[in-house]
């Protein structure tokens, strides 16, 4: 499919929000200078740097399948920019492979039975070896921006990439993973994924990476788990700590091109303006994805940021009692750590769907206005969710609409992903072509 049989639909869908798009040519100018390397070596990315579970899509039936990065990776790859991969898998969140059955699409599998609860393209935290892993706490006291395993070799880090699985398969032919800090490593990398290994040697399937690094990892490091995978293969990644001592994994990264637009999924449940952002997790979402080092994902150019939910309701004892001030302060020093990286902020306001909000002390018009603000101090674009459905104060819109799952904490159900899916991507479209 070429871009002129999805230009219509696009610029459809454009008209519709464009009422809440601003800053299409300042926010733009930089990224379409780099448009060319889309068909070079390094790609030209677009990074889920700073983003919620309202982008990641908790809610949807798969939210690696029918999440927003992905659609909006899948839509740009019907236009003549074409992806290199829809999407790299990225910075998987922590929680997508939590014990919690409550987290319901994120997870929630107390055991990971190899045939019967496969964890497909999930990063998670396990023990045990076999067939069956029984999921352990995942996490650390960061928020969930990283996995953290410890006690030797019995707790391990692991990620199963499908090849073939339907509908959206994983092709994978490099992996790559983000580490630190902490001590010596064990990683494996088997062709196969039938059969879960013990720490750094393969017991079945066939072994294509199988080897003990010789130094500790500093805060971000990236470390190369191998290459030249067979793009259809089933592949299953696991990384193991030191006899003694800790792995901290900030993301697992998964290509097989690193040409045309490629997408970085760094959104993270719970993510907050509040959260504190160490050198490793700021290097596995911000800087380590910048380096030219002919890693993956080489040439970050656009960054998505969403913050303003959490922020207003889900981050505070008191809902609606953040200091607007502080809301703005800590929201800028992201847009700077952005700038300064090189990148292009895309900030969003998404659609409230959850009508509290504009009774509390300080309603979301104010921390929305802060956001606008922001824009215009800092010359980015700001796509206006909110404001392009008619910044209603109640959320009977968005329920006759079917665009939010009541039974899932009013998180996105998959049409509300695909509207907002096509209202970046047409905004992204328009963008980027002038």
């Amino acid at each position: 499919m070429n871009f002129g049989q999805v230009s219509g639909g696009a610029m459809k869908a454009f008209e519709s929000v464009a009422d809440g798009v601003i800053g299409l040519n300042e926010g733009m100018y930089l990224p379409r200078l780099h448009i060319g390397e889309c068909e070079d070596t390094g790609g030209f990315g677009l990074g889920w740097l700073f983003c919620n579970s309202l982008i990641e899509s908790m809610g949807v039936t798969n939210y690696l399948n029918n999440g927003i990065p992905y659609l909006v990776t899948a839509i740009l790859q019907a236009t003549s920019f074409q992806c290199g991969f829809a999407p790299d898998l990225g910075h998987v969140p922590v929680r997508s492979g939590n014990v919690d059955v409550a987290d319901g699409n994120w997870g929630g599998l107390n055991q990971y039975d190899i045939g019967a609860n496969d964890p497909y393209n999930m990063v998670f935290a396990y023990s045990g070896t076999g067939s069956k892993l029984n999921s352990i706490s995942s996490g650390d006291a960061l928020n969930r921006k990283q996995t953290l395993v410890s006690d030797g070799t019995s707790n391990r880090i692991g990620i199963l990439l499908d090849g073939t699985v339907t509908p959206i398969p994983r092709r994978a032919t490099r992996i790559d993973a983000i580490l630190g800090p902490g001590g010596l490593i064990n990683y494996d990398v088997q062709d196969g994924g039938t059969t879960f290994i013990g720490a750094g040697t393969a017991t079945g399937g066939t072994s294509t990476t199988g080897t003990q690094n010789t130094a500790a990892y500093a805060a971000g490091d990236r470390k190369t788990l191998g290459s030249g995978f067979s793009a259809l293969a089933d592949l299953w990644v696991q990384l193991s700590p030191p006899a003694t001592g800790n792995l901290n994994c900030d993301g697992i990264i998964v290509t097989n091109s690193n040409r045309g637009f490629q997408s970085l999924n760094g959104c993270r449940v719970g993510a907050s303006l509040w959260d504190t952002y160490n050198a490793a997790t700021k290097a596995a979402m911000i800087t380590t994805p910048t380096l030219r080092s002919g890693a993956p994902l080489t040439n970050l150019r656009l960054g998505f940021i969403n913050y303003i939910t959490n922020e207003c309701i889900t981050e505070q004892a008191a809902p609606g009692t953040r200091d607007p001030d502080e809301f703005e302060s800590r929201y800028q020093t992201r847009l700077t750590d952005m700038i300064a990286a090189g990148i292009a902020p895309v900030m969003i306001i998404p659609a409230p769907y959850d009508q509290a909000v504009h009774s509390y002390t300080v309603p979301w018009s104010v921390y929305a206005e802060r956001i606008r603000k922001l824009r215009r101090e800092n010359g980015c674009l700001l796509i206006d969710l909110w404001k392009a459905t008619g910044s209603p104060t109640t959320h009977a819109i968005y329920e006759t609409l079917g665009h939010a799952n009541l039974s899932f904490g009013r998180h996105l159900t998959d049409k509300g992903a695909r509207w907002t899916a096509w209202m970046i991507a047409s905004a992204l479209i328009r963008g980027l072509t002038g």
